[in-house]
This record gives structure tokens, C-alpha cells and sequence, in this order.
């Protein structure tokens, strides 16, 4: 029956493999008891559950069912009226039972809200705490570019980032350079063109030629790091100074103010966000890290090489003293 009713909720139906009509419906069936039977309250959650897994994403928008129309939606009296007349058919024991039902309807569905609301709230506490680590874990040139990639995301504020969306993101940062006051227009033109060909190129190397879809930002790090500084100053990547103290002293919560506000509204949106935002904290942790051993690494071998040309000099001038001091013993030993 639900699968059904869900059915008519969508124009057109969704089909195809992992059709996501059963996929709610199978996260539904985890939640019935022994009769077989769920309250709302299990429906709204199976149906945050399979906003999470990214079914309603996929199903298009819901439209009301056909015998729902618009005299009857949204209007008190016309719904109180059906309802009316359904109870007058019932009798009076059917219409207790139907009033508990219902009153215990509305009890699980208060709890759910308010469980939802408790959800976001703790959600929207720990994701701060974690975004403010990350904030310490970055210099201001990586704090600017951390909030011109993330800072517009609508759909996904989860750690990682698509390629339309650096793209978005190195446009903006382009915005900020100052254009030479004594270069005419036709070379400010062909200036603009060559730096977007070469961040364009770039991207292409970060996202390995169309073979990943998305990047962690320590991914983004690594690859704007790894550029050399010249590159980034001619392809307008480098971060001018006069953005960084502006933005010197913002912090995660002014930063990201527009996805933050939607993790206070939406469980799901909160829960997908923490989940992501952990993991990137943890990768960038990972990537100082790796960054510090690479440094060890570097400072060792040098060491190394210095000290072994050291013992090859000190070898030679043994070698030295040695062809010179045989003779000499030599010598002494045939005049004594």
C-alpha cells in the first residue's frame, strides 16, 4: 500500500535500477513491529533516512497525489469535513480506538520534531567545534581559499568539492587581482584568457582527467601547494594580500553562515555535514603530518650527503698524509 501511494506522489514514477521508492520503502520495513504495522512518526523518519542515502534527490519533485486536489489541501474546514464524515460512520467504540490511535499519533510526532530539532542542535554544536579545529590547523592563505570553495555549497557542505565548484572558486579569487592600470585592454583581455587556460589545466591534474568526481580539501591543498609560487602568481592563483586582511580574523561561523543555517534546520543536511567535516579534519591532520615526515625525510638525506662527503674529504686527506709520511719512514728506517 505505501509503495502505492508513494508512487502516485512522483511525476513521472522513478524506475531504473536502485529505484528509490524501495529504497524508503525498505528502510520503513526496518522500523515496523511484530504486527507489521508503523506509526507516522516511523514514516517521516524512514523518509529523512532515505533523504540521507540521496533518494529524494534522485526522484524529482513531489506532486500531490490526484485525489488530493486543491480545494482539499491546505484548507481546514473541507479537511475537517472528510474527517467528520468518516467518523460518523464509525461506531462509538471504533471511534475511541480511532481517537487513541490518533492521539498517539500525535505524541510519537511531536517526539520525532522534537528529536529532530535536539538532532540539528547537537549536530550544529559539534560540527563548530570541528570546523574551528580546522580553522586552526590552517595559515590565512589556506583559511581564504577554505572559505571561497565551501562557503557558496548549497547542496553538499561536506568536506569535499566538485570541480564546478574550485572553478567557481578560482573565478571569484581571479575577481580580487588588480589589473596593471598601464596594460591597454587587448592584453588585459589575452592576460585573463591565458590565466584561465592554465587554471583549467591545472584542475585537470587535480581531478586526474575526469577520473575522480569530487576532492577532499586536503586534496586541494596538496595540489595548490605543490604548484610553484611564480605559477601561481602569473595563472592568478596566488591569494593577494589585501584579501588576506580582510579575512584575517573571520571565523567558521561568519565564514560558512548560509550552510551552517540550513544544519540548524534539516537532521539529515547536519548529520551529512558533521560526518564529512570529521573526515576532512582528519585528513588534514594526516596531511601535516605526512607533510612533516616528507620534511624529516628531505633534512635527513641532505644530512647524510653532507656527512658523506665529509668522510670522503677526511678519506683523501688521510690518503694524503699517508703517501707522505711513508716515505719519510721509510727513508729514516734506511739511514738508521
Amino acid at each position: 500500500m505505501l509503495r502505492s501511494v508513494l508512487l502516485t506522489c512522483y511525476d513521472p514514477p522513478p524506475s531504473g535500477p536502485g529505484e528509490p521508492i524501495e529504497a524508503c520503502v525498505k528502510a520503513l520495513a526496518e522500523r515496523v513491529d511484530d504486527t507489521g504495522e508503523c506509526d507516522f512518526a516511523d514514516l517521516r523518519g524512514a523518509w529523512g533516512q532515505a533523504g540521507r542515502l540521496g533518494v529524494r534527490e534522485e526522484t524529482g519533485p513531489i506532486v500531490a497525489p490526484p485525489q488530493l486536489t486543491s480545494e482539499w489541501l491546505g484548507v481546514p474546514s473541507v479537511a475537517a469535513g472528510v474527517a467528520g464524515a468518516r467518523c460518523a460512520r464509525l461506531s462509538d467504540l471504533a471511534l475511541a480506538v480511532a481517537a487513541a490511535a490518533y492521539q498517539r499519533t500525535l505524541v510519537l510526532t511531536c517526539s520525532w520534531h522534537c528529536e529532530q530539532r535536539l538532532s540539528c542542535f547537537l549536530a550544529l554544536k559539534v560540527l563548530v567545534a570541528v570546523l574551528r579545529g580546522i580553522h586552526s590547523e590552517l595559515v590565512p592563505t589556506e583559511r581564504v581559499l577554505w572559505e571561497l570553495i565551501f562557503s557558496q555549497q548549497e547542496k553538499n557542505f561536506d568536506g569535499s568539492v566538485a570541480k564546478e565548484e574550485v572553478l567557481a572558486a578560482l573565478e571569484e579569487l581571479l575577481s580580487f587581482h588588480e589589473e596593471d592600470s598601464r596594460a591597454s585592454p587587448g592584453e588585459l583581455e589575452e592576460l585573463d584568457s591565458l590565466r584561465r587556460q592554465c587554471q583549467k589545466k591545472s584542475l585537470e591534474n587535480l581531478f586526474a582527467d575526469g577520473r575522480r568526481s569530487s576532492v577532499a580539501f586536503a586534496d586541494v591543498l596538496r595540489w595548490w601547494w605543490d604548484m610553484p609560487e611564480e605559477y601561481r602568481e602569473a595563472a592568478g592563483l596566488a591569494v593577494p594580500a589585501s584579501v588576506l586582511r580582510q579575512r584575517l580574523r573571520r571565523q567558521p561561523e561568519e565564514m560558512f553562515r548560509g550552510p551552517l543555517r540550513r544544519v540548524a534546520a534539516e537532521a539529515a543536511f547536519a548529520r551529512q555535514a558533521l560526518r564529512g567535516h570529521v573526515r576532512a579534519f582528519a585528513e588534514l591532520r594526516a596531511l601535516a603530518v605526512r607533510r612533516t615526515i616528507e620534511g624529516f625525510s628531505i633534512r635527513s638525506t641532505a644530512e647524510s650527503r653532507t656527512t658523506t662527503s665529509d668522510a670522503g674529504d677526511v678519506s683523501i686527506y688521510s690518503d694524503e698524509r699517508l703517501d707522505e709520511e711513508v716515505p719519510t719512514v721509510i727513508g729514516e728506517g734506511f739511514s738508521s
